[in-house]
């Protein structure tokens, strides 16, 4: 009658770990907030991240889930502008590696 009950409770504990790792924006949220970003940019000449709080009502409605802007400026910290960065220089405007940029240990391709 023990085995059951230590399953029962280890079923609880990966539950709660599940709970804790659950995402908070949708793939769709997070294409929604780059659009939005774009879109804030280019109608209002403002850098969201400078001003979040405008940002923040603009794309709101955009967004399928409640965030706070605590965590809407959490998803669009520095970090991630760094790994986009890379990614752009990575694949490059179009999308791909281009053959005259791509490199290998400094030296061209």
């Amino acid at each position: 009658a023990t085995a059951p009950v230590v399953e029962e409770v280890k079923r609880t504990g990966e539950d709660a770990k599940k709970l804790l790792f659950q995402r908070l924006f949708s793939e769709d949220d997070e294409i929604a907030l780059l659009k939005g970003m774009l879109d804030y940019s280019a109608k209002t000449g403002a850098d969201p991240h400078t001003d979040m709080n405008g940002f923040y009502d603009f794309v709101k409605k955009s967004i399928h889930t409640n965030v706070s802007k605590v965590q809407l400026m959490d998803k669009s910290k520095a970090h991630e502008q760094k790994a986009f960065e890379l990614s752009k220089k990575i694949w490059g405007v179009s999308g791909k590696v281009e053959s005259s940029t791509a490199k290998s240990n400094g030296k061209a391709v």
